[in-house]
Order: structure tokens, then sequence, then C-alpha cells
């Protein structure tokens, strides 16, 4: 599985860093960042290896899934 992170998602993120060191979740502004690289490799590298579930038939009329 390919794992695509939109950009939206990208600035979320880097600012997320900024507002958790802000609100005084990290003392460190490094450490902040840090937390959201490590975020970013998660997603990236352990998301696909992550075994699928099939969505509750309650939510298959909701959503749409795309697959690239």
């Amino acid at each position: 599985m390919k794992v695509v992170i939109l950009p939206e998602v990208i600035d979320y993120l880097e600012e997320l860093t900024f507002t958790l060191f802000e609100k005084g979740y990290f003392s460190y502004y490094e450490v902040a960042c840090k937390y959201i690289d490590d975020l970013f490799d998660d997603i990236l590298l352990n998301l696909p290896l992550k075994p699928k579930k099939r969505l509750p038939e309650i939510f298959q009329n909701l959503v749409k899934i795309y697959f690239l």
C-alpha cells in the first residue's frame, strides 16, 4: 500500500509543532519538532504494514474509498 500525505495535512502537522510548544506540551521547540518528525516517520513507514480492516457496513454508504 502506498501512503500519500496531502499538502494540507503536512501544513497542519507543521503548525501543530508550534501549537504543542506554545501550549506547553513540550518544554523545547526542538522536542516538539522531533515528535512531529517521528509522527511523519510512523505514518510513512509503519502505516503501510498495518493489517487492513474492513469498514463497518453502517459507514460504507457514507464514505468513498480511493485506491491509488
